[in-house]
């Protein structure tokens, strides 16, 4: 099996349920991925078209390299933390550790798939992080205590494979 084929069928076990797919509008990073969910329907609307328009939905690159499918599990993780959400507004939430969340989760992801993770992959990754962290303290919001047990959990990785 060739790597790309590993990655789309990796991808492909761990797309949510119900989930569109798409990839990014032309013109736009090809790193980059968005997930949006909406609150679930009242079931009033009869329109068929309308409702295909409110499913959630990823916009995401194909998963042809490995950074590419980081990003595509990045917002597969977004998108099964949704329904958290709210308990964890409650606890103080903010962006970087939406953020921290969907990266740890990719890279859970990818560890149990048995993917090694290069140390330059795990390094950007955990600098992403940090840039949330600092936008968020730009705010007046400091990193919770979950983005500071997840950027631990980069650091014990890096250390592991630095040695």
């Amino acid at each position: 099996m060739t790597k790309r084929q590993l990655y789309a069928d990796i991808a492909a076990r761990h797309t949510p349920k119900g989930i569109r797919v798409s990839p990014p509008p032309t013109g736009r990073s090809w790193m980059k991925g968005m997930a949006q969910t909406y609150d679930e329907s009242d079931g009033s609307e009869e329109n068929e078209e309308e409702e295909e328009r409110c499913r959630p939905f990823m916009q995401v690159p194909e998963p042809t390299t490995l950074g590419r499918l980081w990003t595509y599990l990045h917002e597969c993780t977004h998108i099964q933390l949704h329904n958290s959400w709210e308990a964890r507004a409650a606890e103080g939430n903010n962006y970087s550790r939406a953020e921290a969340e969907a990266e740890f989760g990719a890279l859970q992801i990818l560890e149990a798939e048995g993917v090694r993770v290069p140390l330059r992959i795990l390094k950007a990754r955990r600098k992403y992080i940090e840039f949330h962290v600092r936008e968020d303290e730009k705010l007046g919001a400091g990193p919770c205590s979950t983005v500071t047990r997840i950027l631990g959990e980069f650091d014990q990785r890096i250390v592991a494979l630095e040695r």
